[in-house]
């Protein structure tokens, strides 16, 4: 099997479905990310009583977002029906003209497994080779400090990760234009329908739930907790925050997570998927090779990175040495200076102190003296 790594026909369109209840801080840079991803964006806001709307308003693209405003009112004290939420992603599904749709999250971001290929376009590779859905390695990255600000890039600011719970790995939940989906018998975690065929590699989602503390206490214990539905809780939904009282810190120390390396991250989880395909015998040899090729390209590319870093270090540790000679020679030169400053302030204070003796008062009519022999 050869793998179609060229992107299809023009026009080829991916619409991802966000519903959002009160992320200001983070909304806008999920939107503009999709944007950026060739991702069309369809809002489902469910009543936010913050800046979530406006933010999403002030982006550039408008014209690949759509925003649908549902469940207004006093949302923070209606229950969240999550059911009923995913319910209308799936009527939007078979109605919104696209070739793919992903059921998304406001604090999420996702990848594609191939260096420079956008998520678009990598869902035209998936298309093209007969695949109908894609699973996600979800990633979370928790806070490790408190001083997150709206207009900070958060892919930036935390850059430590760990992964998701048991309850947040399946993440089958892109997939391509079909008739009739089912997300929501499962959450949102796994889109049913037929003759479903998910790709064997992985994208990758990176997961922000948490920016900063009082963002976690109020989405926690005010805007989520007091709202569960109960008869989701009964169904085991909504079990992320079981456990977290209030006083929780939501901060993390960086030693207790793993550094995220773009190409290095997502180059050992492709490499995993496809020694798991190997182990399992679930696809054939040569496509296979194929997604080995895939693996073999982002080592690659790692290790040109690898190459130029270690050029890098090579390069500093040398100006470092040269550094050091310096730093050793102005050592030399302050001690020099300290010295002949002491010999000169030793010199002054036995000056000053003849000049204060016996010695130099009993001669001082003598040189006064000898003033006037010179004058004269």
């Amino acid at each position: 099997m050869t793998w179609n790594t060229q992107p299809t026909e023009r026009g080829f369109r991916v619409v991802a479905i966000l519903s959002v209840f009160n992320e200001a801080d983070i909304v806008g840079q999920a939107v503009r990310h999709l944007i950026g991803q060739g991702v069309h964006v369809y809002i489902i806001d469910t009543g936010s009583t913050d800046e979530t709307l406006s933010v999403i308003r002030n982006c550039a693209g408008q014209e690949w977002i759509e925003i649908e405003e549902w469940g207004l009112g006093d949302a923070e004290r209606q229950p969240f029906e999550w059911r009923q939420i995913l319910q209308r992603k799936e009527a939007l599904a078979a109605n919104l003209d696209a070739d793919w749709f992903i059921h998304h999250d406001a604090d999420e971001f996702r990848e594609s497994p191939w260096p420079g290929v956008t998520l678009c376009d990598a869902l035209k590779i998936v298309d093209s080779n007969g695949y109908n859905a894609v699973d996600f390695e979800a990633l979370t990255f928790p806070p490790t400090h408190n001083g997150f600000e709206r207009d900070q890039d958060v892919l930036d600011a935390f850059r430590y990760w760990e992964a998701a719970q048991s309850y947040d790995q399946l993440r089958i939940n892109a997939w391509k234009s079909h008739a009739s989906v089912d997300i929501s018998s499962s959450g949102g975690h796994d889109v049913g329908f037929p003759d479903r065929r998910v790709f064997p590699i992985k994208f990758i989602l990176r997961h922000y739930p948490v920016r900063t503390q009082e963002q976690g206490e109020r989405k926690v214990f005010v805007e989520r907790k007091p709202r569960f539905a109960t008869s989701e809780r009964e169904l085991g939904w909504h079990v992320q925050y079981d456990g977290i009282e209030p006083g929780h810190s939501f901060i993390r120390l960086p030693s207790s997570l793993q550094r995220y390396e773009h190409l290095l991250t997502r180059a050992h989880l492709v490499a995993r998927d496809v020694e798991a395909l190997d182990r399992s015998n679930a696809e054939s040899a040569a496509t296979n090779g194929e997604l080995w090729k895939i693996v073999g390209e982002l080592r690659s590319e790692v290790g040109l990175r690898e190459r130029a870093a270690d050029d890098a270090r090579h390069a500093l540790e040398i100006r470092e040495a040269e550094l050091t000679t310096v730093r050793e020679q102005l050592v030399e030169k302050r001690l020099e200076t300290d010295s002949l400053t002491k010999r000169l302030e030793d010199e002054r204070k036995t000056v000053e102190a003849f000049k204060q003796s016996w010695s130099w008062r009993l001669t001082a009519p003598l040189r006064a003296l000898g003033r006037l022999f010179v004058r004269s």
